[in-house]
């Protein structure tokens, strides 16, 4: 039993581990590439406004996956890059209302954010870098965690000044029974 446990937390760990690269992949490429590049057709940004609650909250990571524009639908959460007045140059995620096709064979879509009451500028098929497929809950609790500075102090270094104290007692340990060792022999 005890080699089953130990084998699937091995699973468990490799998963967790895997998963958190390819999470930082994808961010490097994005930060590297100013949000031109995906890894894979992914990307992740994270949610900075209200315009999307109760669906998305500030602070939750969303995953990006690449779409052709022709498959894209209303109801889709469209992620694009802003091209007028406030959303100018910003990443903005919003629910597609309407998916127009015009007379030169492009694909536009009106969005909408759901606690906004007017909608967006037309957003053109250039602009998109494609639909959420997910909400990360676990790295979105983790990142709001993080931006916590209270949090982020007890996340990273409680645990790594357990680690240092664990070890000297490990030292403190071994030394005093090889102490003991080296008093029985003399004995």
């Amino acid at each position: 039993m005890k080699k089953v446990l130990k084998i699937l937390l091995n699973i468990i760990k490799w998963i967790c581990l895997i998963t958190f690269g390819i999470y930082i992949s994808i961010l490097v490429v994005q930060k590297v590439t100013n949000n031109k590049a995906s890894l894979a057709g992914y990307r992740v940004f994270t949610v900075i406004s209200g315009s999307m609650v109760p669906k998305y909250n500030i602070g939750d990571i969303l995953i990006i996956k690449e779409k052709p524009v022709n498959e894209i639908k209303v109801g889709d959460d469209l992620c694009y890059l802003g091209k007028e007045e406030d959303f100018n140059n910003k990443v903005v995620t919003h629910a597609v209302k309407e998916v127009k096709k015009n007379e030169d064979g492009t694909i536009s879509f009106i969005t909408e954010g759901i606690a906004n009451v007017m909608p967006d500028p037309e957003v053109n098929q250039s602009q998109v870098y494609g639909i959420v497929t997910h909400k990360t809950v676990i790295l979105s609790f983790i990142g709001k965690c993080l931006s916590n500075k209270f949090v982020f102090f007890l996340i990273i270094f409680v645990p790594i000044f357990g680690y240092i104290i664990i070890k000297i007692l490990k030292v403190i340990n071994e030394v005093t029974k090889d102490d003991e060792d080296e008093e029985e022999q003399e004995e």
